[in-house]
């Protein structure tokens, strides 16, 4: 039975009740709960959201495993029945709004208000670029008092030029690169504000958001509240920058509709990246962020995607090194169950079965990657189907295999691909419907020993109800976005304001080539901000400021403009930031995440928690009012002087005889001293009460200034002590080939001492290497 909260459980038992005593129902007919009441419930469940259809459940939005929605009483006992069901809870008046989490990060208290006119830092002259799926342009959020836009462009990818509308024109700036564009339709201010004052111009502006996820994102990040809504007056819905600029790219094929591709080549994500930066820096000349609350589910979670390192090219380019940033939204696939973790025993008859799931009616081709540090590996694959006709495998290292029958007769195929360091699964509908059920993989380790491997369900999403999902092994570290991965963007986690915890879906690390990120979090938990018209409803429409102007809605693509806000202040403070500049301020002014949390959580968190005013404070220039013109960004002599530590770093520790050694013992436990963690009371009492989340974060900012020293002790306890605690009580409880390391590395972890910097503590582990000055 799955768990109900207090309410629903008496509801449900006063309900039984009065069924069972007629009598008494007959005499106090008030009493007697109405089976038709309808009740505004959340739900947790595995499997089929369609299943919980079926019951009655009618739902709204679909996050993760959490689903929001109306039943009515009659029907919940049927929900409550469901094997599928974990929890049930009723779904109360929220307060979680932009009215809390803008205060919640403190942004509030670097600008003020008087009337319609703000001061101090507001992120004026600073512009947001959102790549997103539109703006709601209409919407007084995004306007100036006098009732001009405040969006300087839009450029719709998925339009075509009509009449005197235009494509942008390709870029052709050196600090960008070629990229051709001449796709889609560019709006400028004066085309928006004509279309606004229905001014009888040659273009007129047809641009839609019809999704309105682009428009909650705009008003996070940059939204000035002016337009009242929800029953209460303008500005209580107020953005973290509420006087930036807005540049709105629309990209192709984030709406339902998007079916016709644009005449184009180049990578529309890319393109809109480029597009935002050469027109706020090259064009406009004012310093840009951007916000990309968007990405896809892949196994690329090491930043080595050609987007990824597309970005990182832009990012570091001398020329746009200043005034420059982007940040990505984690990914909300944390509980999704796309990520299974997992060791196949040594030896060519020891077996690692993991099952995955297909649901009824999925009719996309679904996909699975295996990584893993080999060539080593040979796996079958078992389906529902019955019999030898289910089967597809072995399949050995280098070779490949295909079944016509394990995903159902006339078409419908599976396919296994086993390559050097990674096996791909993929399981083609071609004509018919998937075949549901608990699908099995078996891997067999063909040498002496064992071997650690990630698995990925590829492209699945918290939107797509039918998404595949692992069954076994699962876990909710290494689950964001491929995009955030990109090892020079700003990547945000989110957590809810109501409790200060980290939010279930929240994507986390570590990325695959052992980086933390998010690298902070923001709020994104029921969030109120802006909409468009088809969200808008009238409650007793009793004036005009009781329509639903702003919406609500959940996820890391509403904690990340939090963030994109928060930077468009610092760069009105300075604009001359470098994106390093703008990551290590917020890091150490982050607040810190609460008390308690596990090592699933650490890896979620990043610094914490993003805080605006002890950021913008922390930056020099300024004086904390609006800042004044500056020079252009554009400098083609301009020499970067900031050395990247943390890059630096890794390619020492890469070049070190032992770092394949050392990463190898890193792949091989962490699994298995994380569950310890969670699961061992024991080992979890001396991991809190060696301060080990304190060491964890105290680690993730040594590794961004490793010439310092690291510390020695964290609340009068020192590192070595904590150590010695760990090792002991992991002897007690870890495997016997965890043990068997653990005697042979601990004379080698005893070496750390007091002052050492972190090359230094390098150097214990590693061949010796020069430290940089």
């Amino acid at each position: 039975m799955p768990r109900l909260d207090t309410e629903l459980q008496l509801l449900l038992e006063r309900k039984a009740y009065y069924e069972k005593n007629t009598e008494e129902a007959r005499r106090s007919p008030s009493s007697v709960p109405d089976p038709k009441e309808v009740l505004n419930i959340s739900v947790k469940f595995k499997g089929n959201i369609d299943q919980l259809k079926e019951t009655g459940f009618q739902p709204g939005s679909v996050i993760g495993e959490i689903a929001f929605g109306i039943i009515t009483l009659e029907n919940l006992e049927k929900l409550v029945a469901n094997p599928d069901v974990l929890t049930i809870e009723k779904q109360r008046r929220k307060t979680i709004h932009l009215k809390d989490s803008i205060p919640d990060i403190h942004a509030d208290q670097v600008w003020s208000r008087s009337g319609d006119t703000f001061s101090n830092i507001t992120g004026k002259d600073v512009i947001v670029g959102i790549v997103d799926t539109g703006i709601n342009f209409r919407h007084e959020s995004f306007q100036h008092p006098d009732g001009t836009s405040r969006i300087l462009r839009i450029w719709d990818q998925t339009l075509t030029a009509a009449g005197a509308e235009t494509a942008p024109a390709a870029i052709t700036d050196a600090a960008i690169g070629s990229v051709p564009l001449g796709y889609g339709v560019e709006y400028n201010q004066a085309q928006i504000n004509g279309t606004l004052q229905n001014a009888n111009l040659p273009v007129t502006v047809r641009h839609e958001d019809k999704n309105g996820h682009g428009t909650h994102v705009a008003g996070i990040s940059a939204g000035n509240g002016r337009q009242g809504g929800n029953c209460h007056g303008g500005y209580t819905y107020i953005g973290a920058a509420p006087e930036a600029d807005i540049i709105m790219v629309r990209l192709w094929g984030l709406t339902t509709g998007d079916t016709n591709a644009p005449s184009t080549t180049t990578g529309t994500m890319i393109d809109a990246i480029s597009y935002i930066l050469n027109t706020a820096k090259h064009i406009i000349n004012k310093p840009v962020v951007i916000n990309l609350s968007l990405g896809t589910y892949t196994e690329k979670m090491d930043g080595s995607s050609n987007e990824c390192q597309t970005m990182n090219s832009l990012l570091t380019n001398a020329a746009n090194d200043e005034g420059f940033a982007i940040v990505f939204a984690a990914g909300n696939e944390a509980d999704s169950n796309f990520h299974a973790k997992a060791t196949v025993p040594a030896g060519p008859t020891a077996t690692l079965g993991i099952r995955f799931k297909i649901l009824p009616g999925d009719s996309k081709d679904r996909y699975i990657a295996i990584v893993y540090s080999g060539s080593n590996l040979r796996v079958r694959v078992t389906s529902p189907v019955s019999g030898a006709p289910g089967v597809v495998g072995w399949v050995a290292s280098g070779a490949s295999a295909t079944s016509n029958t394990a995903n159902g007769t006339g078409g419908p195929s599976v396919t296994i691909t086993n390559g050097a360091n990674s096996i791909t699964i993929g399981v083609l509908h071609a004509t018919g419907i998937n075949v549901a059920g608990d699908w099995k993989i078996e891997l067999q380790d063909t040498g002496s020993t064992s071997t650690a491997i990630n698995a990925f369900c590829l492209y699945g999403s918290s939107h797509d109800s039918k998404s595949h999902f692992f069954l076994d092994s699962t876990t909710v570290q290494t689950t964001l976005s491929e995009e955030s991965t990109a090892a020079e963007v700003i990547t945000v986690g989110a957590y809810q304001v109501s409790d200060g915890q980290l939010a279930s879906f929240s994507g986390r690390g570590l990325t695959l080539d052992l980086r933390l990120k998010p690298e902070i979090t923001a709020p994104g938990v029921s969030i109120e901000s802006a909409g468009i018209d088809s969200d808008l409803s009238c409650k007793n429409c009793c004036c005009d400021c009781c329509h639903d102007y702003y919406v609500n809605k959940s996820g890391t693509s509403m904690a990340a403009p939090h963030i994109t806000g928060v930077v468009a202040l610092m760069l009105q403070k300075n604009p001359n930031l470098t994106h390093i500049n703008i990551l290590d301020k917020l890091s150490s002014k982050a607040r810190p995440k609460p008390g308690g949390s596990t090592v699933d959580e650490d890896m979620g968190w990043g610094a914490g928690k993003v805080d605006a005013k002890a950021t913008v404070d922390d930056i020099a220039g300024g004086g904390g009012g609006v800042s004044g013109p500056h020079a252009p960004f554009y400098k083609p002599s301009y020499q970067k002087e900031r050395v990247y530590k943390e890059d630096n770093l890794f390619e020492h520790f890469r070049r070190s005889k032992r770092s394949p050694e050392l990463i190898a013992l890193f792949r091989k436990y962490f699994h298995e001293i994380r569950i310890l963690i969670n699961t061992n009371k024991r080992v979890a009492t001396v991991w809190h009460r060696s301060k080990g989340p304190l060491w964890i974060r105290a680690a993730i900012r040594a590794a961004s200034s490793p010439e310092l020293p690291i510390p020695f002790k964290i609340d009068g306890f020192s590192l070595q002590e904590g150590m010695a605690r760990m090792l002991d009580i992991l002897k007690r409880y870890g495997s016997s080939m965890l043990i068997n390391d653990l005697n042979k590395y601990e004379d080698e972890l005893m070496l750390i001492k007091e002052g050492m910097n972190v090359y230094q503590l390098m150097n214990v582990f590693t061949e010796p290497v020069m430290c940089p000055q």
